[in-house]
């Protein structure tokens, strides 16, 4: 979607002149659904459709071209999103798969449209009876966030991409997606330490209430890549976070010891070397993430909880390349400023060396 997106992805090959770009289509250019990917054991073949390194997100069917590239896609177990692609010429997103989302087109959102170095996009509010031309309220907000590499193959692809769509109607954390996706393939260094910077946006749903709020951030993630594949080590941050409403207000953010109002203390990666956390050969790994708190009377406890999917990209032994890497992470909790409503945040992050 810029030959990217979608809350996640795996684009096709497309010819140089087509400006549009899709996450991932099956060989004749339809559309393949997540619902659709085959079962199987490998986690690094790309036709299992319940990994066992990844256990949040499945992996849609990919041909041959793109196994052998070495490209990965994958997408939120259970969501909803089927595909989305990034239209260039109108800085729109191509959604499919939602309901009630208007003509699947996803306009450059309006007052926020852009969190950090990631793009928001909002589907329509009213679509039209194509018989009758009635107006027909659509569920409001959906929102879309993806995000793009800076780096490109070749073919004009980027070399990373994220997309995340949730809407805040539902009483539940409603509808929605991710997918993430490395076009292109990754060489990971064997020995030494390596560090890769970068920010993120998210969205933010609750369970029993409707309502969505946009957030950000900055990531930082280590990896101790000493007996690569064996027992590596990974440790990351994501701090300086920042939540705001659909219409583009901040929302005021307390510490530990206020009551009542949003907290979004950083988050830090479970470190899991020796025990799930290892760096596959593909360059994916996959984790728990998490922080705490504390109340007036001082009383620590756990506040958000969740996981984290991720790919490296690139040449990370390449000191003019460096590599990056791409990932989600889901996080849940209880939100302090009501009473037994807990809100999910899925944030996309791309980060560089």
């Amino acid at each position: 979607m810029n030959k990217l997106t979608a809350a996640i992805f795996m684009a096709s090959f497309l010819a140089a002149c087509d400006e549009s770009q899709p996450f991932f289509k099956d060989d004749d250019t339809t559309t393949t659904s997540t619902n659709d990917a085959t079962g199987g054991d490998n986690p690094d073949d790309g036709t299992d459709s319940e990994d066992p390194l990844n256990t949040g997100t499945v992996r849609p069917p990919i041909n041959g071209n793109q196994l052998d590239r070495g490209d990965i896609l994958r997408v939120e177990a259970g969501g909803l999103l089927a595909s989305v692609e990034y239209v260039a010429s109108n800085d729109t997103l191509i959604v499919d798969g939602l309901g009630f989302d208007g003509a699947n087109t996803y306009s450059r959102g309006s007052p926020i449209a852009q969190l950090n170095s990631h793009q928001v996009y909002e589907a329509d509010v009213v679509a039209f009876d194509e018989l009758t031309g009635d107006a027909i309220e659509q569920v409001v907000p959906y929102r879309a966030i993806y995000g793009v590499s800076n780096n490109s193959l070749a073919t004009g692809e980027p070399r990373t991409s994220f997309t995340i769509v949730r809407t805040g109607w539902y009483a539940d954390y409603g509808y929605g997606g991710f997918m993430y996706e490395r076009n292109g393939s990754t060489v990971i260094p064997t020995t030494g330490q390596a560090q890769f910077k970068g920010d993120y946006a998210g969205l933010r749903v609750f369970d029993i209430i409707s309502g969505l709020e946009l957030t950000k951030g900055n990531v930082t993630i280590a990896v101790d890549l000493r007996d690569f594949n064996t027992n590596d080590a990974i440790k990351g941050t994501i701090s300086n976070r920042f939540a705001y409403t659909p219409n583009g207000s901040a929302l005021i953010l307390g510490t530990y010891n206020d009551e009542g109002l949003l907290i979004l203390p950083d988050i830090h990666f479970a470190i899991e070397g020796g025990s799930g956390g290892d760096i596959a050969i593909s360059g994916e790994f996959a984790g728990q993430l998490g922080n705490s708190a504390s109340n007036s009377k001082g009383e620590i406890s756990e506040y958000e909880k969740g996981n984290y999917y991720a790919v490296m990209s690139g040449d990370t032994t390449d000191v003019a390349d460096g590599g990056e890497i791409v990932g989600i992470f889901v996080i849940e909790s209880e939100d302090p400023r009501y009473t037994n409503v807990v809100a999910q945040e899925t944030g996309g992050f791309i980060a560089y060396r």
